[in-house]
């Protein structure tokens, strides 16, 4: 954690994955919402992305915070 926090390049291309990431699962939500009929398949289809899509966003605020951190300790 030490090291992501001092190298500045790499802490930003994570943060950019994350963000992608934490989109595309919000689009997959709703296309799953849209195109699935209801059933137990869209129920699991909606959990997965909201899980992975969740975890990205965690890790892009963790992300963010140590962006912060970094800059006050330099």
């Amino acid at each position: 954690m030490h090291e992501l926090m001092l190298d500045d390049k790499r802490r930003l291309i994570q943060f950019s994955i994350s963000a992608v990431v934490f989109f595309i699962c919000y689009a997959m939500i709703h296309w799953a919402d849209k195109n699935l009929p209801p059933s137990l398949d869209q129920e699991i289809a909606a959990l997965i992305f909201i899980t992975v899509g969740l975890s990205a966003f965690f890790w892009a605020i963790l992300l963010q915070l140590l962006y912060i951190l970094s800059r006050l300790f330099k």
